[in-house]
């Protein structure tokens, strides 16, 4: 992802020697707590007619299920769902009821239907209207929430129909656009996209599931084809699985259209290496490091460190080092075949730096 995007991708990482845009940090981790009989009890008493989970889930698709367009929410209340933060004097049942009020006011006043997910999430569904889109809808409860309390909400919203989703994964999406929000920290709103499915296959990736994040990144182009980010992410997955072709084709789109994008120029060297086509992995290594030293200008050494970012391979026998070190290419090509590839290309190097070349024959010779 270039510069001038958003830069919740802008730390880069390695897996198995291919680089790839990560999410700077994760959102803290959702801790809200499992509700007591008698807590239970008392959102019961004050809203007897909560539905909850997948119950609420089925009744709400089944009542907007013959619509050709409707919105889902996933509202989640900012206090209960943090590490740290401080509800002394507040009754978080209190919070809770609080903002449920607001929510069920508006899903009356607009036509819409709203339940409990879990303890500390709320899901909102309704049908837009040319008065009112879905962020506005958002704004609204946003809006009455702050008139009667302090306390902030965070809103991730999914739209049917979206590409070929059915209506039964637009609340997962609207789940997916939350986790986007939580980047921009409390009191947020954001509309699924191509973004959101990035840290979706980016969680997914960093926890081993590679098919998984396959499937998010290649949706997510779907929804922005032209997102430099999830191409190079598509890429590396790929390469992970072993599929060079297919990961060369990510990463030479991610090329075409940035042409600065320096994770997608080293990866095709690194392919061309894989490959045995070191020539070719040389000059991608250097164009690399050249693009590398332009990006990383305004860097000092430290900040480099932090970020992870370490001097690329300066010639073809320091790319064959690093490959020798490489777990990658011995798990691809097996421990035999390995220690005969690194030997081979050591002598290949080796005639590789003693051959004299037409250019220097031309150039050199005539001075002697």
């Amino acid at each position: 992802m270039t510069h001038q995007k958003t830069k919740l991708f802008h730390n880069r990482s390695s897996s198995k020697e291919f680089l790839f845009y990560k999410t700077d940090a994760k959102p803290k981790k959702d801790t809200a707590e499992v509700l007591s009989s008698v807590e239970t009890n008392r959102i019961l008493k004050a809203l007897p007619d909560i539905l909850v989970g997948k119950t609420f889930i089925e009744n709400a698709l089944t009542r907007f299920g013959a619509s050709e367009k409707f919105e889902s929410m996933v509202i989640k209340i900012d206090r209960l769902n943090h590490e740290g933060t401080e509800t002394a004097g507040n009754d978080p049942i209190d919070i809770w009821l609080d903002v449920a009020n607001v929510i069920d006011t508006i899903c009356r006043r607009e036509n819409g239907m709203w339940g409990r997910l879990d303890q500390g999430m709320l899901g909102c569904f309704f049908s837009p209207t040319n008065q009112t889109s879905s962020l506005e809808f958002a704004k609204k409860i946003k809006k009455i929430l702050s008139e009667s309390t302090d306390e902030t909400i965070s809103i991730g919203i999914a739209s049917y129909p979206t590409l070929t989703f059915t209506r039964g994964q637009i609340i997962d999406n609207a789940g997916k656009a939350l986790d986007h929000a939580a980047f921009f920290g409390p009191d947020s709103i954001v509309s699924f996209d191509a973004v959101s499915l990035n840290i979706s296959g980016d969680y997914l990736y960093q926890n081993g599931d590679i098919d998984g994040a396959i499937a998010e990144f290649e949706t997510a182009i779907l929804l922005d084809p032209s997102d430099v980010n999830i191409r190079n992410s598509l890429g590396v997955c790929y390469g992970i699985l072993g599929d060079y072709k297919k990961a060369l084709k990510e990463f030479q789109e991610a090329l075409r259209l940035d042409p600065n994008e320096l994770m997608a120029v080293y990866n095709i060297g690194l392919l061309n290496m894989l490959n045995s086509k070191l020539p070719d992995a040389l000059k991608y290594f250097l164009d690399a490091d050249r693009k590398k030293e332009e990006d990383i200008f305004e860097m000092n050494p430290a900040e480099r460190k932090a970020h992870g970012i370490t001097d690329l391979p300066g010639n073809l026998y320091a790319a064959i080092l690093e490959a020798e070190k490489s777990e990658l290419v011995r798990k691809v090509l097996g421990e035999h075949v390995f220690n005969k590839f690194i030997e081979n290309k050591k002598i290949e190097w080796d005639r590789y730096r003693t051959h004299v070349s037409q250019f220097e024959i031309e150039r050199y010779l005539p001075t002697l």
